[in-house]
């Protein structure tokens, strides 16, 4: 479940917020692991400033704000040193700064 919303505060500044929830996943073939459910919260701001005329916008996002520690249920499965498999962990929390010119 991906719940994404974004306010428009002003004319050129908008926030938005996403939370994504994966649930347990218990079909597996036999022999193979679970995988376990998680909820990811993400937080994002656009500004366009005004003398830019559409031109400009700038954008912040802070991914996986509470620094959750998971593997999505598309990982990538490898071996440990003991030889159980086990899923590829992602990265964690992030920030995100991005700008992007229209011309």
């Amino acid at each position: 479940m991906v719940w994404d919303t974004i306010w428009d505060v002003q004319a050129n500044l908008s926030l938005g917020y996403t939370l994504t929830h994966v649930q347990k996943l218990t079909d597996v073939r036999a022999g193979r692991p679970e995988k376990s459910s998680y909820t990811v919260h993400s937080v994002q701001a656009q500004w366009q400033p005004t003398f830019a005329k559409d031109a400009l916008h700038l954008t912040f996002a802070f991914e996986n704000l509470f620094d959750k520690h998971y593997a999505e249920h598309t990982s990538v499965r490898q071996f440990d040193s003991e030889g159980t498999e086990v899923s590829n962990s992602e990265a964690g929390s992030n920030i995100r700064l991005g700008v992007d010119v229209f011309f």
